[in-house]
């Protein structure tokens, strides 16, 4: 006959177990979700999604080859010139996926290459952190060009 502390560590393995697949199936419905707000498509190879929200950020193209350059304060001739708080990647349309930017209204989604370990990311960003000042993005090429040219 089982113990009572037997039947308890069942019933909580149970209700672990439990809460553990309603999570599952929360995370996959809120990827979906976030599909669809892009319009986006999983095809041939689920991408990890990043969020990036918290990001300053900018894009030298929205095709296969353009960068992407983000850090986690804003944008200025120091960080750029400095460059070691900057990460950067290159923007790259994964097999079978449409296109390797999508935008809305408020939010970015990018399909960037990190060049680290093959991994891509469908990275998020928040499009009131987007750095549209064309002088930083052209000091960024001047001196870092040569890496990601």
């Amino acid at each position: 006959m089982a113990s009572r502390r037997q039947n308890m560590y069942h019933l909580t393995t149970q209700v672990n177990t439990m809460n553990m697949l309603k999570a599952i199936k929360t995370y996959f419905e809120l990827m979906q979700d976030i599909y669809d707000h892009f319009g986006f498509e999983e095809r041939d190879r689920r991408l990890p999604l990043d969020d990036c929200t918290d990001d300053y950020w900018f894009l030298t193209g929205e095709q296969t080859g353009g960068v992407c350059v983000h850090c986690d304060r804003p944008l200025d001739e120091g960080i750029i010139t400095k460059g070691d708080d900057l990460y950067v990647g290159r923007v790259r349309k994964a097999i079978g996926h449409l296109k390797p930017v999508y935008r809305t209204d408020y939010f970015t989604m990018a399909s960037v290459d990190t060049q680290v370990n093959d991994n891509i990311l469908l990275m998020i960003f928040s499009n009131d952190k987007e750095c549209k000042d064309r002088r930083l993005i052209h000091l960024f090429f001047e001196i870092w060009g040569s890496t990601y040219a």
